[in-house]
């Protein structure tokens, strides 16, 4: 099966409550829809959906995510009869719904679970719980503090202040305004199933120091309980953002991130705590088909970042291609729990 991701394309489309109309031309393999995140206001697909989803059933969903599939990787997806792992992704989006990956997703709840599940310390310390921007009293917050909401994926929902002396309280409230937004949520932008009818909060939590300037983010995907393979996304200084994939022995694998790719000469040395790294990150993986757990080693001690259950929305690309159908192999849809299947015929 060969499939042709997409390299360059042209999308014109509206956004916002002004309806304003932008022309994007990918011309540097990036893509379109890559490009919302960077737009603070609601934006195709996210606010369609805002907009619409009480009159999405089965029909619109899959009419949707097969859009959107083939705008961003070029091959249309067989929700049916799924075989990669990007299809796979989708077809539980469609079909699977587990509620502890709901705990798990939410960034709140999820220390919590960690806690219950590994004792205290693995995750940052929690300040504040804000339902409104309103509530922010930076005197009540440390020198150095991270502000996130609870559903946005990766790092489009952090906010870190490293001096909140140096910051402007009002820009401040203004851009966590636009996190707190409910079509923030993942579900808004690819169906994630874990963030459908959740509530959107914003919190405070501890500042770990170097995490934002060059600590390593070191995410271990397991399928059904098992570590196969990894990545790190490297934060040292004119490589931050770049992607290396790495087996359980951290050989590097002949795989690639298309939008992260990076020379090889800057693949990191093995972390001492790799082998712990493993070790929890099956614990933690034994009751889900697939999960991605996001490790972070400060000062020889282990913390975890998060959950992630649909890895870039389910529009994951890789190079070369084949691994979409290799890493498709390693879910096995058929060894799903079947009380966690709720539309079996889709």
């Amino acid at each position: 099966m060969k499939l042709f991701y997409k390299r360059k394309y042209d999308y014109t489309t509206e956004y916002g409550i002004f309806g304003i109309r932008i022309k994007f031309t990918n011309k540097k393999k990036k893509n379109a829809l890559s490009m919302y995140r960077h737009i603070p206001i609601p934006c195709p697909p996210t606010n369609y959906i805002f907009m619409n989803t009480n009159k999405f059933g089965d029909k619109e969903k899959k009419w949707f995510l097969a859009k959107l599939f083939y705008e961003r990787l070029g091959y249309y997806p067989n929700f049916s009869n799924p075989r990669t792992f990007n299809e796979k992704i989708h077809w539980m989006d469609l079909n699977y719904f587990n509620p502890v990956e709901q705990i798990c997703n939410d960034k709140i709840e999820f220390k919590e679970y960690i806690k219950e599940k590994l004792g205290d310390g693995y995750t940052a310390k929690l300040l504040k719980i804000y339902e409104t921007v309103d509530d922010i009293n930076l005197e009540e917050l440390p020198k150095s503090f991270v502000l996130k909401n609870t559903l946005t994926g990766d790092d489009y929902g952090v906010r870190i202040v490293k001096d909140k002396s140096k910051i402007n309280i009002d820009y401040l409230k203004y851009d966590a305004n636009n996190l707190l937004q409910d079509w923030a949520s993942g579900y808004y932008a690819c169906l994630n199933r874990n963030t459908k009818n959740r509530p959107m909060r914003l919190f405070a939590e501890e500042y770990l120091g170097p995490l934002d300037d060059n600590l390593n983010d070191y995410k271990f995907m397991c399928f059904h309980g098992k570590f196969k393979l990894g990545y790190v996304d490297v934060r040292i200084p004119n490589q931050k953002g770049k992607i290396f994939y790495f087996d359980e022995n951290w050989n590097l694998l002949p795989i690639k991130h298309i939008e992260h790719t990076a020379d090889k000469s800057f693949f990191p040395p093995k972390p001492k705590n790799f082998t712990k790294m493993v070790e929890l990150a099956e614990q933690l993986a034994a009751d889900f088909p697939f999960v991605r757990i996001d490790f972070y080693d400060v000062e020889d001690k282990v913390y975890l970042g998060e959950f992630t259950f649909n890895p870039d929305g389910g529009f994951g690309k890789f190079e070369p291609e084949e691994w979409d159908l290799k890493l498709g192999e390693m879910l096995d849809l058929t060894n799903i729990d079947k009380k966690y299947l709720i539309n079996q015929k889709a």
